[in-house]
């Protein structure tokens, strides 16, 4: 998509089932237009409804196990991690990242229970057997130390949505985090 992003995921926790199915389908079209993956947010049913590549589970939601069975495995699974024991038990189960949330606190999820910081994300990489992406108030300067401290992925909201020039942000951050 425009400035390079090449997945976007669909996160919407108020509209009814119908609005986010027509939503997603929408986004489908955009998004294979552009060759960029769609991950839905939480529901496997509305992923499944618009051929999305894949579904982001937070720790509350669908069990990873029997998602990966009725994804298969050429769909990617993503898991959000809210504590050192959850990333622990995530090495273990059938995703393919594991998401910090939030590395930072943000406008975007307050539902939060645990902030991760700079010396969660260190632990999360020495512990962590599978690739990590870094969820929260990430701005370029949080972007630029994540990468120095070996975090291959981010996925950001607030510093996109708020920028006058989003697309030169994105080529930005494309120059610090390849695509996956």
């Amino acid at each position: 998509m425009a400035g390079g992003v090449r997945i976007v995921q669909l996160r919407e926790k108020s509209a009814s089932t119908k609005h986010f199915v027509n939503l997603a389908k929408s986004l489908r079209q955009i998004t294979s237009s552009y060759k960029a993956k769609l991950i839905v947010n939480d529901r496997i049913d509305i992923a499944l409804g618009c051929s999305a590549d894949g579904v982001h589970l937070g720790q509350g939601d669908f069990p990873l196990e029997e998602a990966r069975k009725i994804l298969g495995p050429q769909s990617i699974l993503g898991l959000s991690l809210e504590s050192k024991e959850e990333l622990l038990e995530g090495n273990t189960l059938p995703c393919d990242y594991m998401a910090l949330s939030p590395v930072f606190l943000t406008e975007t999820k307050q539902d939060t229970k645990f902030e991760w910081g700079w010396e969660g994300v260190q632990w999360a990489l020495e512990n962590a057997r599978k690739p990590i992406v870094a969820i929260g108030g990430i701005d370029w300067e949080r972007a630029s130390r994540l990468h120095s401290l070996g975090i291959q992925h981010i996925a950001a909201v607030s510093y996109f949505t708020k920028s006058h020039d989003p697309e030169s942000q994105a080529k930005r951050f494309n120059s610090l985090f390849p695509l996956l």
